[in-house]
């Protein structure tokens, strides 16, 4: 699991390298992935370790500002990612999807509140 300083170096860098970080990301979580599936399948849901690594490597801030702690990915470039995510599981890639819902979707809530929801901590996790 990479860790918050390393999704900081994420951070820095341009855009096409942000996403070519987390392509390379995802190609070396793919395996373990698949091999976890008939786990998921199981308990009917994605286990909290891999989504804390799926957030840790940037999947839920990809369509979030630079400015509020993402990768401002444009929209095109987001799907990408969510479809490498799918083609190794599909919960996984909903599972992305769904996460990224709210970056669409908050901009339109008054500016103080977009701010609050996307404030990042000392640490570099949502506040």
């Amino acid at each position: 699991m990479q860790s918050q300083s390393q999704f900081r170096k994420v951070l820095s860098l341009n855009t096409h390298a942000a996403t070519e970080r987390l392509l390379a990301d995802i190609r070396d979580l793919a395996p373990g992935i698949a091999a976890r599936v008939p786990e998921f399948e199981a308990g009917r849901r994605i286990p909290p370790d891999l989504v804390e690594t799926l957030r840790s490597i940037g999947i839920f801030r990809m369509l979030v500002p630079r400015s509020h702690g993402g990768l401002e990915l444009d929209l095109a470039t987001a799907l990408e990612v969510i479809k490498t995510l799918s083609r190794i599981d599909g919960s996984v890639g909903w599972t992305a999807m769904i996460g990224n819902g709210s970056a669409i979707i908050a901009p339109q809530l008054p500016r103080e509140t977009y701010d609050r929801a996307y404030r990042l901590d000392h640490a570099g996790r949502n506040g």
